[in-house]
């Protein structure tokens, strides 16, 4: 398994036991009757803490938070793992008092409500998200961008940053690096290994640099200037930006072109869902809170 996938899915998998471990940790103090999860007789158990058990059911709400990537085994091994860790955790943090109840009500509450609310928000916008044929078309016709796609180059870049602030002994200090970089690609370096090693574009630099195609007006004057200007292979000189000093390479350039309307049809309808969602989203809300004010006030003086 690749590990950038494995550490997407424990950043995902520490945020839902998280809010696991602050609900089990309240709960756990009341009596134990109240408290213990039991499954029932025909439910599948997959591992068990004292008087705890995760069963299948459990499995299936995590696995639904997360892609089918991480619907196997290991994963699910380290659910289970991380569950029973948890439990432990939370045990010994009552027995030493770290968390007041009224800490953990507060939590536990306000997650409640956060959940219950985007179920309600996602199921209207669901319901009053739809964008019809004859709009796409609309947007078709109406928006020239859909209709030529602008000329698009496929960018290799290295950053060499520059401080806000930096002196002008400073700024060439960093100038004579970006030089001395581009002196060693110009004698045979790999570009892409260079980029690794030295740029400080943390993002395309553990692609060797690649920024994928671009279009103008994505990055800054100095930036498209350049990338624009530059034959298909050709090197850059050093270019100074707002950000430090930048050299590229174009690896590929394809030039505007007319597109047709269903090679655009999906780009448009989820450009459209997206401006509808927002603006019923406003709607929703305004609505809400107008025909709910009776029941709410904020006491702005005692802020």
């Amino acid at each position: 398994m690749k590990k950038n996938t494995r550490a997407n899915a424990v950043l995902v998998l520490s945020m839902v036991l998280n809010i696991g471990l602050i609900i089990y940790i309240f709960n756990i103090q009341q009596k134990a009757s109240q408290y213990k999860i039991k499954a029932k007789s025909n439910e599948l158990i997959l591992a068990k803490y004292k008087g705890k058990v995760f069963t299948q059911k459990m499995m299936d709400f995590e696995m639904k938070r997360l892609s089918k990537d991480y619907n196997n085994k290991d994963y699910k091994k380290f659910i289970l793992e991380s569950w029973i860790k948890n439990n432990i955790y939370a045990d010994k943090a009552l027995k030493e008092g770290l968390i007041k109840d009224d800490y953990l009500k507060y939590w536990l509450d306000k997650q409640k409500i956060e959940m219950l609310a985007s179920e309600y928000l996602n199921n209207r916008l669901k319901k009053e998200v739809k964008i019809t044929e004859i709009e796409i078309k609309n947007e078709y016709t109406n928006n020239p961008f859909y209709k030529k796609r602008p000329e698009r180059r496929k960018v290799r870049h290295i950053l060499i940053r520059v401080p806000y602030n930096s002196t002008k002994e400073e700024i060439e200090k960093y100038r004579k690096k970006a030089k001395l970089i581009r002196d060693r690609i110009l004698k045979g370096a790999e570009f892409s290994i260079m980029a690794e090693s030295y740029s400080d574009d943390k993002f395309s630099r553990k692609k060797g640099g690649d920024l994928g195609f671009i279009s103008k007006g994505m990055f800054s004057e100095e930036f498209d200037k350049a990338a624009f200007s530059l034959k298909e292979n050709e090197l850059s000189p050093i270019i100074a930006t707002p950000v430090g000093f930048e050299i590229m390479r174009i690896e590929k350039i394809e030039l505007s072109k007319r597109q047709s309307f269903e090679s655009v049809k999906e780009d448009i309808k989820k450009n459209l869902e997206k401006k509808k969602r927002e603006k019923i989203y406003k709607e929703i809300e305004k609505d809400v809170m107008g025909k709910n004010k009776k029941d709410y006030k904020i006491y702005d003086e005692k802020l």
